[in-house]
């Protein structure tokens, strides 16, 4: 073959490969359509923690902060539901107020007596004196970690509902409440908790899944009224089972609930407004962190009404992946001038594809809300990502030499004489 025709057909390999690359990115990312956000939903889950705040270690809110959250939520939502009135918390009835905002109301209960103690003082306390307080939960999954047997936390349950106007309930997954019955006769209604995710059900079943829940739950007490404390899918994350968290995932569950549960006039709280960065840090892992419909920077994390699209920006994406794979191809390609087309196009396929999953994985890890640990393990992983594709193309180069060269002729003086080495 010529150096001409060398290059012509290195080119229309490249370029081949280069659109099968954009091609599948595409195919990968097609939008779906589904139903739009709710002009207004019934609730948000809230925890105004900040990016750099720490619930755990009592890192407050300032009262601008959450009145800031609030405003950004206003006309967003008929209510937000709180986990506590400690601290600064304690200030989202009276803020939510001014901004037309009702609020569920929510006294934090473990295992430390005194702690909640005081934690059921304020929140009466709050309870009585804000008109939006409409609903008062007492303790949130502290049964199901087992902070609180049953007949503590109905006690607790009938001293709130004994000095409070609003309804009172606990909040608990709905499976809690089918194995503890007894709860039902010391609430006003059953709060439920709807997490298919962790429950590893695959995203496409999960809303025919959480309203099975819905009707287990009305079904085993009549006449008491349901409603859902939480209910959400996180942005990022491990996938569980079938469950696979993803920013995509989170908008398609969200998106098809509300509309569902609009049409079954469910009360819900969405898990939860806004990311919290600080649970990366406990017993839920890194996917804790992810919950939020709003990232830790008050940013929407998908389309409200928009078709869905998995990586919104997989065009930018994948034009990075195909530069990166031109530029290592043509490093090839000039070292292996003897490749038979087969062996170009193995090499194209085996770099097209390497350079599209190593951008894929950097953009994912970019997504994660970053220490300064994981930005050290991030380096070392990467380096150690970078060696592990050296050796793939350096492998790949090789096998492609040892199965599609062009034969050579060898160069011999004349033939081999008898007895003589040739």
């Amino acid at each position: 073959m010529t150096a001409w025709g060398f290059r012509l057909s290195a080119v229309v390999i490249a370029l081949v490969f280069a659109a099968i690359t954009i091609g599948t990115w595409a195919y990968m990312n097609q939008p779906e359509s589904e139903p739009a956000w709710p002009r207004r939903v019934q609730g948000f889950a809230l925890s105004p923690y900040q990016a750099d705040q720490d619930a755990v270690e009592r890192e407050f809110p300032t009262r601008a902060q959450i009145a800031g959250d609030l405003d950004l939520l206003a006309g967003k939502t008929h209510a937000v539901r709180t986990y506590t009135t400690e601290g600064t918390i304690g200030l989202v009835p009276e803020l939510a107020l001014e901004r037309g905002i009702n609020v569920t109301a929510g006294a934090w209960l473990d295992q430390r007596d005194d702690h909640n103690a005081e934690e059921l003082e304020r929140t009466i306390a709050i309870a009585n004196a804000h008109s939006n307080v409409i609903r008062v939960i007492v303790g949130n999954e502290s049964h199901l970690r087992g902070d609180l047997t049953v007949p503590e936390l109905t006690a607790k349950l009938d001293r709130v509902r004994g000095a409070v106007r609003q309804p009172v309930s606990t909040c608990e997954p709905w499976h809690v409440w089918i194995a503890e019955r007894e709860l039902a006769r010391h609430v006003d209604f059953a709060c439920i908790h709807l997490l298919p995710y962790w429950e590893g059900v695959d995203v496409e079943l999960a809303v025919d899944y959480s309203m099975e829940k819905v009707r287990i739950v009305r079904e085993a007490f009549p006449g008491l009224p349901v409603m859902v404390g939480e209910v959400g899918w996180p942005s990022q994350g491990r996938t569980r089972k079938e469950a696979e968290a993803s920013a995509a995932h989170q908008a398609l569950f969200l998106r098809r609930f509300l509309a569902r549960a609009e049409r079954e006039g469910l009360v819900y709280y969405i898990m939860e407004a806004f990311d919290q960065p600080w649970k990366a840090r406990t017993q839920e892992g890194g996917v804790g962190a992810y919950w939020g419909v709003y990232d830790a920077n008050r940013t929407p994390k998908f389309e409200f009404v928009a078709p869905i699209v998995r990586v919104p920006q997989w065009e930018m994406l994948a034009a990075v992946s195909v530069v990166v794979a031109a530029a290592m191809l043509f490093v090839f390609y000039i070292h292996s001038g003897s490749l038979r087309n087969r062996g170009r196009s193995f090499l194209a396929l085996i770099v097209y594809a390497t350079s599209a999953i190593t951008v894929w994985v950097v953009h994912d890890y970019a997504q994660q809300y970053q220490t300064f640990q994981s930005i050290a393990v991030g380096v070392l992983l990467f380096v150690g990502m970078l060696g592990v594709i050296a050796v793939l193309l350096a492998e790949a180069h090789e096998w492609a030499e040892a199965h599609w060269v062009h034969l050579r002729r060898r160069l011999l003086a004349g033939p081999a004489v008898h007895g003589t080495d040739p």
